[in-house]
């Protein structure tokens, strides 16, 4: 490719983008410029050597060395100051320090990529160019991620992610343990099963102070499979999202609830109907029939819209791996159901109204039953 390939995500999906470098066998740099930020993709003879934010590989696999407790930072930022002054690149300067072994910095490495490339197949704004370069590295051209694997791999999670993402609000969203882990392990089959043993990695992560992205760098187990199991955890009611208001000002809602409550303590002494009236007086107003009519219209009316949209996009998905993996579009959706893409209750809604599918040349129509 003697030129650069350049365009918009809206126009052309990443997911095109990553297929057509590997068909091309193209070697050089991807850089997308994404909402939260600038992604580069590194390729070599169309496989996926690394990706990071802002082609910063080497400092984010530092970064993770740091938040695992296996660089101490303030060693990391010597590092990287000497990297500003020598000819060595930060990699070798963090081996030669002798704190991590080759095979964790690897392992760092890795999880920098596969979390960098799973944001970026979420991505369904921005831009893109391609810039054909030479791209040095030292990887075994085996060891190399295949772009086919990433995608149908990538595709699969994105699908799934739709189903548990809203149990889990955003990255910055807190935890708090509120009852013990019993009631995850028996939902899940006791505790020899193996998702029990990353449950239980992230249960004992959960402080009631630290991050979901934290927890999820700590865990090693990925945005993905984390965040699946907080949700998995929330569900089975063993872990629950901290107030925003009671994690910011925890001293001062404490005092204020003991400052509010020390003037009617001779009251509660010595006429405790009048205390019992003003309990019931309190919480009248939350179970008179306006409020919970509300309460429920609200809730209602969204999770259906959720799930028809959650609905679509997994069809959606799915009909672009059919494509992927047959070189053309399917003639009908149940297709899919062939392909061992989808489950055929996946084809309706919970209803049992079919969601619309129509070809437009090289496009396809795909809307929910209530549209």
């Amino acid at each position: 490719m003697s030129s650069a390939l350049r365009g918009s995500i809206e126009h052309f999906g990443i997911a095109d983008v990553f297929q057509f470098l590997a068909q091309q066998r193209t070697t050089g740099t991807l850089e997308v410029d994404a909402p939260s930020g600038p992604i580069h993709v590194r390729f070599s003879e169309g496989s996926i050597v690394d990706a990071a934010p802002g082609g910063r590989a080497q400092s984010e696999a530092g970064r993770l060395l740091v938040a695992w407790e296996l660089l101490p930072a303030d060693q990391l930022e010597a590092l990287e100051r000497t990297e500003e002054t020598s000819n060595k690149e930060l990699r070798e300067l963090i081996l030669e320090a002798q704190k991590v072994s080759a095979e964790e910095l690897r392992e760092a490495e890795d999880f920098c990529t596969q979390e960098t490339l799973f944001a970026l197949l979420r991505c369904d704004r921005g831009s893109f160019q391609f810039n054909p370069q030479p791209v040095p590295h030292d990887r075994n051209t085996a060891t190399l991620l295949g772009v086919e694997h990433i995608l149908m791999d990538g595709l699969r999670m994105v699908d799934e992610w739709s189903r548990f993402e809203a149990q889990v609000p955003s990255a910055q969203a807190v935890f708090e343990r509120v009852a013990p882990l019993d009631g995850y392990q028996k939902s899940v089959g006791g505790p020899k099963d193996p998702r029990f043993a990353q449950a239980e990695r992230i249960f004992d992560l959960v402080d009631g102070e630290t991050q979901v992205a934290r927890l999820v760098e700590r865990s090693r187990l990925g945005t993905f499979d984390a965040t699946r199991l907080l949700a998995e955890l929330r569900i089975a009611g063993v872990i629950d999202v901290v107030e925003k208001e009671r994690r910011e000002k925890p001293e001062k809602l404490a005092v204020a609830t003991v400052d509010a409550v020390r003037p009617f303590r001779w009251m509660l002494g010595v006429a405790p109907a009048f205390g019992l009236l003003l309990m019931i007086a309190a919480t009248y107003p939350q179970q008179g029939p306006g409020e919970r009519a509300a309460v429920y219209s609200i809730e209602t009316t969204p999770l259906d819209q959720a799930r028809l949209s959650f609905g679509t996009l997994r069809l959606r998905k799915a009909v672009e791996a059919f494509r992927f993996g047959e070189g053309r579009w399917p003639e009908r959706l149940d297709e899919l159901v062939g392909a061992g893409l989808v489950e055929s209750d996946a084809l309706t809604a919970s209803d049992g109204r079919p969601y619309y599918y129509s070809r437009r040349g090289d496009d396809i129509v795909l809307l929910a039953p209530e549209q």
